[in-house]
């Protein structure tokens, strides 16, 4: 079973979260992450999986004004948009790409696919 103190080594940044909010995260990823569904990367995968969440959580969270992942660019004249805690909630924001743990956790799940030999 994966611990707080497990996460926090990989995503230091992650111990102002409260401890009602980090233990809520890691029961819902311990439930959804299982040996069954990742064989011996059960425990890694929780880890990236909580921090993943935790991670948008914040992001989703911080003040008013302050800029979250951004969400479009353009050179000519200039131009830059963030995500919004909305956004982050419901939209595209919210996929495993969006945080280095998120693409560590999908990597994980990878690695327990077996591939259908056909004949």
């Amino acid at each position: 079973m994966t611990t707080k103190a497990d996460v926090l080594l990989i995503a230091p940044e992650l111990a102002t979260v409260s401890d009602d909010l980090f233990n809520l995260v890691l029961a819902d990823a311990s439930r959804e992450v299982s040996s069954s569904s990742v064989g011996r990367y059960a425990s890694e995968a929780q880890r990236y999986l909580t921090a993943h969440i935790l991670t948008l959580l914040n992001s989703a969270g911080a003040e008013a004004g302050a800029s979250g992942f951004v969400e479009s660019m353009k050179t000519g004249d200039v131009s830059l948009s963030y995500a919004t805690a909305k956004g982050a909630i419901s939209g595209r924001i919210t996929r495993y790409d969006a945080t280095i743990y998120g693409q560590r956790y999908i990597l994980l799940l990878r690695r327990k696919i077996i591939p259908a030999v056909v004949y």
